[in-house]
């Protein structure tokens, strides 16, 4: 057993007043925070990576629990360290940064819980995204003989318009 396994957990009230006592505005490092984290999580069954910004003064932590899960199982928990204020216009939280530089995106789960309240309610499911690529084939034809041939423009406006429809 490691040393960080024999410490007491913190309660829920001193855990909460450990956390909420770092300056965590965005435009200050998260460092301090994310060490606190990773030491208070650290055990022998908790593995704790982390995905730095381009200068080092921000981290992701990526903090996996469990077995390893070869088919992408599992659930990935996601929240953040920093609190945006209302002064800061533009401001560039790690999410991106993550996406586009995390060493092995394929090994994480596909399944995600977003820790974010929306009006302070929670929901449960998100407006989210997705990214369809479609292809249409036709037949070209002389204009002389249009029964010849298969447009490739009218289903794809059939599915845009599908598409458009459950969106809303």
């Amino acid at each position: 057993m490691t040393g960080s396994d024999t410490r007491p957990p913190l309660d829920d009230r001193a855990l909460v007043a450990r956390l909420i006592g770092f300056d965590t505005t965005s435009r200050t490092s998260n460092l301090p925070p994310a060490d606190f984290l990773s030491t208070y999580l650290e055990r022998r069954d908790v593995r704790i990576l982390r995905n730095p910004s381009a200068d080092g003064t921000k981290t992701n932590l990526i903090v996996i629990a469990g077995p390893e899960m070869p088919d992408r199982g599992g659930l990935v928990l996601s929240g953040h360290m920093d609190v945006v204020p209302a002064e800061e216009l533009d401001w560039h939280l790690g999410a991106r940064r993550f996406t586009e530089s995390y060493a092995c995106p394929e090994r994480l789960p596909r399944n995600v819980v977003i820790g974010e309240p929306t009006d302070l309610h929670v929901v449960r499911a998100h407006k989210g995204m997705r990214r369809l690529r479609l292809a249409f084939s036709g037949r070209a034809a002389h204009s002389g003989y249009p029964h010849l041939g298969q447009s490739a423009i009218e289903p794809a406006a059939r599915a845009i318009m599908a598409l458009t429809a459950s969106a809303t």
